[in-house]
Order: structure tokens, then C-alpha cells, then sequence
């Protein structure tokens, strides 16, 4: 008896000090979220998508009569891209994240560098680096779309020629 009440006492006792240490680590990344202002990052990304969207009015060339329509639709995209990825939703699955990945003393440096004048000015500036690498990343990925456009209307047209030499009996001869 007395060996199972001290099994189960250092059994308890571990899992006491595996609560205590999980809750340790979960704190730091929940302070180290904090320091990094990801929030306030998800506020930019938003604010860039906005920027994005409203970007298609010229695309879609919107007229002034249509124009209440198109900022109806444009409003229901923002709204559902924050309900679907706002900081509440996301949170939890960064803090997750960052607990699988990195060890304590990981998250003990990123503490320390977050905190240090270095760390406060790459958050301060990551806003405006982010909004010009999505300008960058969305020319790329329109440039890219357009290459593709065109290998595709490629590959269409040999497929075709296949098809037909196939059909005429001249079988896949390239």
C-alpha cells in the first residue's frame, strides 16, 4: 500500500511539474506574441488586403453606378477573410505552433532579442517590410499567372495536335 501511494504521489508530483512547465512555456509564447504584436500584423495584413481589393475596381472597371455593389461584395470579403482568419481564430494555433517548435531555450533568446532595441525596431519596421514585400509577391504572382496562362495554352494546343494525329491514325508521332 505504501508503495502505491508513493508511486501515485510521484506520478502526480511529475505530472504537477509537466502542468507547471507546459504553462511556463505557454506563457512565454504568449508574451513573446505579445512583443512580436502579431495583432497588430494581422491588422496590416488586413488593411493590405483591403488595399488589394479595393485594387480590383480598376481591374474590374467599375463604374460609379456599379460602384455600390462592388463595395457591398468587397465589405462581405473582408469580413469573411476576418472571421475566417482573424487574430482569434488564429491565436491559438500560432501559440500551438510555436510551443511544438521551439524549445524553451529558444523562446528565452527570441525573448531577449524581442526585448532588445534591435528586436523593438524589426517589429516597428515589419509592418512597412511586409506591405512592400506583398506588393512585390503579388506583381511576382501576377507575372507567374500570366506564364502559366500561356504554358497552359500551350500545352492545350500540342494536346490537341496529339489528338488529332491520333485520330487520323498517325498515332503520337512528335
Amino acid at each position: 500500500m505504501k508503495k502505491l501511494l508513493c508511486v501515485l504521489l510521484v506520478a502526480l508530483s511529475v505530472n504537477a511539474y509537466a502542468d507547471n512547465n507546459d504553462k511556463t512555456r505557454h506563457d512565454k509564447v504568449v508574451e513573446l506574441i505579445q512583443l512580436m504584436n502579431m495583432d497588430s500584423l494581422m491588422d496590416s495584413m488586413y488593411a493590405q488586403m483591403d488595399n488589394m481589393m479595393k485594387g480590383m475596381s480598376a481591374k474590374l472597371d467599375i463604374k460609379p453606378s456599379e460602384q455600390a455593389i462592388f463595395d457591398k461584395y468587397h465589405k462581405r470579403m473582408l469580413d469573411a477573410a476576418k472571421e475566417t482568419m482573424g487574430w482569434k481564430v488564429m491565436e491559438p494555433n500560432i501559440i500551438t505552433i510555436y510551443e511544438r517548435n521551439f524549445t524553451d531555450q529558444q523562446l528565452n533568446d527570441m525573448l531577449a532579442f524581442y526585448r532588445s532595441d534591435t528586436g523593438k525596431a524589426v517589429i516597428a519596421k515589419m509592418p512597412q517590410m511586409m506591405q512592400e514585400s506583398m506588393g512585390f509577391m503579388q506583381q511576382a504572382a501576377q507575372n507567374t499567372m500570366g506564364r502559366f496562362q500561356q504554358i497552359a495554352q500551350e500545352m492545350q494546343a500540342e494536346l490537341s495536335a496529339h489528338r488529332q494525329a491520333e485520330a487520323s491514325g498517325q498515332g503520337g508521332q512528335h
